[in-house]
């Protein structure tokens, strides 16, 4: 897999138009998550068909996602099939963002994801940065997570709904967050030195392989809907970017027999939930729920969908107890109220909800952020 770009195999149109509304029913507790992949998809084939009728042009793409309204008539640009770097062109990368996005592109996008109604107050951000550096990696994603918990300015907003950072084109948004968002940008803060380091590893890892031509706007904003972003949380751990998968060493993994659309039966491993080795956890894991075919809403996810993982959260140890740090869109009942980002025993979580039956875990090691690797399902 080393050397090929981190390339989305994933059709875009293979779900039915109806994916957002369906999604968004069968989804009461997050709604994030792998989830996203296929509601996503699903808006972008709604936008495209609209457009393609109004225009009669056979062929026509929909603008940027989410691009800041009108922007796309402003500038004339409407979002083309995004595909491979042109020939000569340097691809995104973790470590090359700032060195092949068109400057003035790049100067739009940093300016958007600074701004203050998106962002945590820049000072913080550096206070934090310099403070928690000589922590391990685990521990500084550990850190950001709490520091999320204890704010009470962010609320939970699924990436592609209106006001979310998918639909708004961001790669920031610090007061509107779902699971993935909240993943993503934990880990990004926990390996920068500077605010604007997270916001270009944000750039360079979600859109690694994509051509910065097409993923960035002129209007500083992201295009989601570029296929080097991956929409399927299970593939994170194939491409080495969120750490290594590390399920077969922190519990009795077994075989996820059943597969999907997308993946083979026994192609990936799980912890079930009675299988779970508290005590191999660690601060800052990455812990992605695994949908139980068992579970009638599950199943449809995972047959109509493909979908594998439900849901994600960040482990944090405290003493003899293991937490998980998520953005929760619902209550869980007698044990906290949701539409914020909580935190909650592991044990507790995985044993109430009955749509997982485990947990994969991904893990991120104190050194350099890898080079982009393909994905394969």
């Amino acid at each position: 897999m080393s050397g090929e770009s981190n390339r989305r195999w994933v059709p875009r149109g293979a779900f039915p138009v109806t994916s957002l509304a369906a999604l968004l029913v069968l989804s009461p507790i997050c709604g994030c998550a792998s989830s996203r992949s296929a509601s996503h998809s699903a808006s972008q084939q709604v936008t495209t068909t609209a457009t393609a009728a109004a225009t009669g042009a056979a062929g026509v793409t929909a603008a940027a996602t989410g691009a800041p309204s009108g922007a796309a008539a402003a500038t004339g640009a409407a979002s083309s099939a995004a595909a491979a770097p042109a020939a000569g062109a340097a691809p995104l990368g973790p470590k090359s963002a700032a060195a092949v996005v068109d400057a003035t592109r790049l100067e739009r996008l940093v300016a958007r994801k600074s701004a203050p109604v998106v962002s945590l107050p820049e000072s913080l951000v550096a206070n934090r940065l310099a403070t928690w550096a000589p922590l391990s990696v685990g521990e500084r994603v550990t850190r950001w997570a709490n520091l999320f918990v204890d704010r009470t300015d962010n609320v939970y907003c699924f990436g592609p709904k209106t006001g979310g950072y998918v639909a708004d084109s961001l790669l920031v948004q610090d007061y509107k967050l779902d699971c993935v968002s909240l993943f993503y940008r934990c880990t990004e803060l926990a390996r920068a030195s500077t605010p604007r380091d997270a916001i270009l590893l944000a750039l360079g890892t979600r859109f690694a392989g994509g051509d910065p031509a097409h993923v960035v706007r002129p209007t500083g904003a992201v295009d989601y809907d570029d296929p080097s972003h991956l929409d399927y949380s299970e593939d994170f751990a194939a491409t080495g970017l969120w750490g290594q998968d590390v399920t077969r060493e922190v519990g009795q993994a077994i075989k996820e027999k059943p597969g999907t659309s997308r993946y083979p039966a026994g192609s990936r491993y799980y912890i079930p939930k009675n299988k779970i080795r508290l005590d191999r956890l660690r601060d800052g894991d990455l812990v992605l729920y695994i949908l139980d075919e068992a579970n009638d809403k599950a199943r449809k996810l995972r047959q109509d969908y493909g979908l594998l993982v439900g849901h994600q959260a960040l482990i944090d140890v405290d003493g003899k107890t293991v937490y998980q740090i998520h953005a929760a869109q619902s209550d869980l009942s007698g044990v906290y109220t949701g539409n914020r980002v909580v935190r909650v025993p592991l044990l507790t979580y995985a044993k109430r909800l009955e749509r997982f039956k485990g947990i994969m875990v991904l893990r991120m090691k104190d050194a350099e952020v890898p080079a982009a690797k393909r994905a394969t399902p």
